[in-house]
């Protein structure tokens, strides 16, 4: 079911062209940028887009430059493991590691303790947050490591929603959902459904 799910919502993905993907990252941009989640915090971890995720290096860019403390993902293979590693400046800072995946070129690690707002990539999302990632379990192992008052916001295209995701007993689900057409409050979703 998770797998099928899976591949549906990435040939959805797969099937934007590049300008297409291009304007709606913009457009979901835009959309973060006026969230007061976003305008308020100060250290966040943004993930650095891979393949056709929605893009992100406008967002790195932006928060760089009001004053964000900036940390991106460190993927550690063989602990299989997440580590959010500062970075000062966009592009420079980074270079490919995990799967070809960019992280820093010099890993200072900040504590998860720390982040105000981790912004969160995924396969596919339902209105309630729950989030269907790419089976590694990277991010289930991560946010549980967050405050409770950290945001967990999703950047995702339309194409992106499903109906329902079941999750597991493990699994955090997302504060907010932020794709081309709008922005989800998947709290309100969970209380009213």
């Amino acid at each position: 079911m998770k797998e099928d799910l899976r591949q549906r919502a990435l040939q959805g993905r797969n099937s934007l062209t590049p300008k297409e993907l291009a304007s709606k990252s913009r457009l979901i941009a835009r959309r973060l940028f006026a969230m007061p989640a976003y305008v308020s915090a100060s250290t966040v971890m943004i993930y650095v887009d891979f393949r056709r995720e929605v893009k992100t290096g406008e967002i790195l860019a932006h928060s760089l430059n009001r004053g964000k403390q900036v940390t991106v993902p460190v993927c550690d293979g063989g602990a299989r493991r997440l580590t959010a590693g500062r970075i000062e400046r966009y592009p420079e800072d980074l270079q490919p590691g995990t799967w070809g995946i960019m992280e820093p070129v010099t890993v200072v690690p900040v504590e998860p303790a720390l982040l105000d707002l981790v912004i969160v990539p995924g396969v596919a999302f339902d209105r309630q947050g729950n989030r269907l990632g790419y089976g590694a379990g990277y991010y289930d192992r991560f946010l549980p490591s967050l405050r409770p008052e950290a945001q967990k916001i999703a950047l995702a295209f339309d194409v992106q929603i499903a109906h329902q995701i079941c999750p597991d007993d493990h699994d955090i689900p997302m504060d907010w959902i932020i794709t081309e057409s709008g922005v989800i409050d998947c709290r309100e979703e969970r209380v009213h459904g």
